[in-house]
């Protein structure tokens, strides 16, 4: 049941991006440095595809190599970079994302990071 809930939330994901940047660049905030650096800390890169970073076998969760680009956070949330960081700081109860404690402002630098990715 959670990998089919894991799929789906995966293909809206998919089926909600979009080639227009959702978040402007004059609204986003953090240090993106930090941010790559946070993303490594807390293993991201195990579940999700991010640039920059090494590649696993299990990618659980969707790519977040175009996250500036999609419609949604998450296949629900608008996409802006508060709804961003609220998701990384306390993903939806059920979802197959964990609570990892991260911080508010961890939570800013890790969205400034992905927000910052260029992939065409």
């Amino acid at each position: 049941m959670k990998r089919l809930l894991m799929l789906c939330v995966c293909l809206m994901l998919a089926a909600c991006e979009q080639d227009r940047a959702a978040v402007p660049p004059a609204e986003r905030s953090g240090n993106r440095y930090v941010g790559k650096q946070l993303l490594e800390r807390y293993g991201c890169a195990a579940c999700h595809r991010i640039q920059g970073m090494p590649l696993h076998d299990t990618q659980a969760g969707p790519s977040l190599e175009r996250i500036a680009h999609a419609s949604y956070v998450a296949g629900v949330l608008p996409n802006t970079q508060r709804n961003l960081e609220r998701w990384i700081m306390q993903p939806s109860p059920g979802s197959a994302m964990p609570n990892l404690g991260v911080n508010e402002a961890e939570a800013r630098d890790m969205a400034a990071y992905l927000y910052s990715q260029e992939t065409k």
